[in-house]
Formats: C-alpha cells, sequence, structure tokens
C-alpha cells in the first residue's frame, strides 16, 4: 500500500494501544505517531524523531514533577 497508507494505519494503531488512557490519549498519541512518523520519512534518519519524542516524554514528566510540588 505504500509509505503513506503505512503510515496512516501504523499511526492508528499507535494512538488505538494508547485507548486505555482515554480516547484523547489516543487521539493525541496517535496525531503525534502520525507526526513522528511522517518526520523520519521526510528526513530519512529517525534522529529528530527520537529527539522530539525524547522532548515530549520530558515535558511531561517535567509537568508532573511541578503538579505534584503544588500539592495537587
Amino acid at each position: 500500500g505504500g509509505m503513506r497508507l503505512g503510515l496512516a494505519i501504523y499511526s492508528i494503531a499507535f494512538g488505538a494501544f494508547h485507548y486505555t488512557q482515554g480516547v484523547d490519549v489516543a487521539i493525541a498519541t496517535g496525531l503525534l505517531g502520525l507526526f513522528w512518523g511522517w518526520l523520519y520519512l521526510r528526513r530519512r534518519s529517525v534522529v529528530a524523531a527520537l529527539v522530539s519524542h525524547a522532548g515530549f516524554n520530558g515535558t511531561q514528566v517535567l509537568q508532573q514533577m511541578v503538579i505534584r510540588a503544588m500539592g495537587q
């Protein structure tokens, strides 16, 4: 089916695997997977997608640390 179809299928699957965390998380994760996959296909390198993913995860961890520090 080609790269575009493969990217679409895997992005949907990536989001679906996060469905247990909620519909909003599944949608956001699917869209992030689509972006990271597109980034890989565009640049032909995993480095940019890996750095972007790590930055996103780091931001999520920091967000949780701040929330806990505020006592919420």
